[in-house]
């Protein structure tokens, strides 16, 4: 759950990262372990997310309402897949 919260809120802003989860501890400690866990659910929720919308759409054959909207969402999942595939 914070990995998906932090990932449509803060998307890769690496200080909305630390804030959130600095906020978060303040109510709940995490252990390193869980922190790093959490790094690699946003990574495998981006792509799920990706494959999901296209399952949707070309599988399933939905229809959706706003499609700017959805165009706009399939964009900023492409963006955040080529940030996390990038070297560095």
């Amino acid at each position: 759950d914070i990995a998906r919260l932090l990932g449509s809120l803060v998307l890769d802003d690496r200080q909305g990262w630390q804030t959130g989860l600095a906020a978060y501890q303040d109510v709940r400690p995490l252990a390193a372990a869980e922190v790093e866990l959490i790094t690699v659910f946003d990574r495998s929720n981006v792509a799920l997310s990706g494959m999901n919308w296209l399952k949707w759409i070309y599988v399933e054959g939905r229809r959706f309402d706003d499609r700017p909207a959805i165009l706009a969402r399939i964009d900023e999942i492409m963006r955040r897949m080529e940030r996390l595939a990038a070297p560095g």
